[in-house]
C-alpha cells in the first residue's frame, strides 16, 4: 500500500478505498505478508472478458453436448470446434 501510495502520489487510505472498490468489480485480492505481501490479480484474468453466470455456463455446455450428439441437425465438426472456442475464449463461470 505505501509503494502504491507513494508512486500515486496519494495517502495509503486512498490506496485502500480503491483497492476496496475494485475488489467489488474486479478479480483482485490482498495478501498480508512482509515478501509475499501485496495487491493481487486473479490468475488467467483478461480484463473485459466476459463472464457467464453458472446457469449460462452449463447451458451452453449442454448444448455442446448436444451438437455433439451425432444427429442429423447436430453441427458440423468445425461449427463444434468454433462453438468450444467461445466458450474456452470467456472466463470460468462466476459462482
Amino acid at each position: 500500500m505505501a509503494n502504491l501510495a507513494f508512486e500515486l502520489g496519494v495517502s495509503e487510505r486512498t490506496v485502500r478505498r480503491d483497492i476496496e472498490a475494485l475488489a467489488l468489480t474486479e478479480p483482485i485480492y490482498t495478501q498480508a505478508g512482509r515478501y509475499g505481501g501485496g495487491i493481487y490479480v486473479v490468475d488467467g484474468y483478461r480484463p473485459n472478458k466476459k463472464r457467464w453466470s453458472s446457469k449460462e455456463y452449463n447451458v451452453l455446455n449442454k448444448l455442446l453436448n448436444i451438437a455433439e450428439g451425432g444427429k442429423e441437425d447436430a453441427l458440423r465438426n468445425d461449427e463444434i470446434e468454433a462453438f468450444k472456442s467461445i466458450i474456452a475464449s470467456y472466463s470460468k463461470p462466476i459462482i
